[in-house]
């Protein structure tokens, strides 16, 4: 009986050794998933040209483009319990989403390219570790722990309104070799041009950005005007979502 007892405790032992030195876990691939669908909505494989229905539960992957139809919603959960939403006739590609478990370091990017998104971006990564970004072809919005969301129209102009936390609203710069995705705030309120970074925009606070890319001065915004289907669909969905 002793033996045994013996061997039982050498078995722990080990298990708790590989456990405790196991590799960080690293999520690189299929890690957004669909949870909710409505209406007709596309997915676009990355290097195919083909598309195919969405249903809810199935993955998104790096380089994945989605398009909605007419009257048509979709909601993606990401791997670092962020929620990402999008409206009707509205198209993205998820271009970057890997998530670190151990040292809670992410980089989750979505390109926008046309429509309206709404993001409830999780703060289990903590302020200094933000790396989740949303942009279109003129501007990046990067952000840490908040809820926002952004519009794109059809000429690239766009509006971005920020409802908790702040949202880091800069150009699109060209891609350069960095890790970090944090633009910082240009002093005074005043717009300014591509060669510059702007404004951190802080709650009820919103930016418009021209089809050029010129950023106007964030200014404030109310509940009341600020009121639409869209909107309150989302407000709706936030309630029920557990951090």
């Amino acid at each position: 009986m002793k033996l045994y007892n013996k061997f039982l405790l050498k078995i722990f032992i080990i298990f708790t050794m590989v456990t405790v030195n196991a590799s960080p876990v690293v999520i690189n691939s299929k890690n957004a998933v669909v949870t909710i669908v409505e209406g007709k909505v596309a997915l676009t494989i990355k290097g195919s040209t083909d598309s195919i229905d969405v249903k809810k539960g199935d993955f998104i992957s790096e380089g994945d483009k989605i398009k909605t139809g007419i009257s048509s919603r979709v909601e993606i959960k990401l791997a670092d319990n962020s929620i990402v939403r999008f409206d009707e006739k509205t198209s993205f590609v998820l271009e970057t989403s890997k998530v670190n478990t151990v040292n809670k370091k992410r980089k989750i990017s979505i390109k926008l390219i046309l429509g309206k998104t709404w993001a409830n971006v999780t703060k289990l990564f903590g302020k200094k570790k933000g790396g989740f970004a949303i942009s279109s072809k003129t501007v990046v919005a990067g952000v840490r722990g908040t809820v926002y969301r952004m519009n794109v129209e059809e000429d690239y102009s766009s509006v971005i309104k920020v409802y908790t936390g702040e949202v880091a609203v800069g150009k699109h710069a060209k891609k350069k070799k960095t890790n970090s995705l944090a633009p910082h705030p240009v002093k005074g309120p005043h717009a300014v041009s591509m060669k510059e970074w702007v404004y951190i925009v802080k709650s009820m606070q919103q930016v418009i950005v021209g089809a050029d890319g010129t950023i106007k001065k964030p200014v404030g915004f109310t509940e009341k005007e600020d009121s639409s289907r869209w909107v309150e669909w989302n407000k709706k969905l936030d309630n029920t979502v557990k951090r």
